[in-house]
C-alpha cells in the first residue's frame, strides 16, 4: 500500500526486532493446536493463515520476518550491559569498618 501511494521507506522500517518475533511465538505457539482454519475467515484475519499453516504443519513460516537471518543490535548489548551493572550496583556493600576487617583478615 505504502508503494501505492508512492510512500517509499527504508527496509529497516518493516522489520521487527527479535524481541518482538519471540514473543509472539512464545505467546501463540501453544494456541497452535485450538485454532482452526475456519477461525481466520474474518478478513482480518486471513494474512495471518498462511503463518499458522506452517505452524500446524511444523514447518517454519514461509514470512519474510521468520526467515531473515537476526543478530542482536549493539544497542541491545549495550542495555544488557547496563543492566547487569546496575545489579552489580544494586549489592548491598558493608560499612567501612566490616571492609577493612575482612581485608586484614584476607592478607
Amino acid at each position: 500500500a505504502d508503494k501505492e501511494a508512492g510512500i517509499i521507506k527504508s527496509p529497516q522500517y518493516y522489520l521487527l526486532p527479535l524481541l518482538t518475533i519471540q514473543v509472539f511465538v512464545y505467546l501463540f505457539a501453544p494456541l497452535c493446536h485450538s485454532l482452526k482454519e475456519s477461525d481466520f475467515l474474518n478478513f482480518r484475519l486471513e494474512n495471518g493463515l498462511k503463518l499458522w499453516k506452517c505452524l500446524w504443519d511444523y514447518r517454519h513460516p514461509e514470512v519474510n520476518c521468520f526467515l531473515a537471518q537476526v543478530k542482536p543490535r549493539p544497542a541491545d548489548r549495550k542495555k544488557r550491559k547496563a543492566t547487569e551493572n546496575l545489579e552489580a550496583e544494586s549489592v548491598i556493600i558493608e560499612d567501612e569498618k566490616n571492609r577493612r576487617t575482612k581485608a586484614s583478615n584476607n592478607t
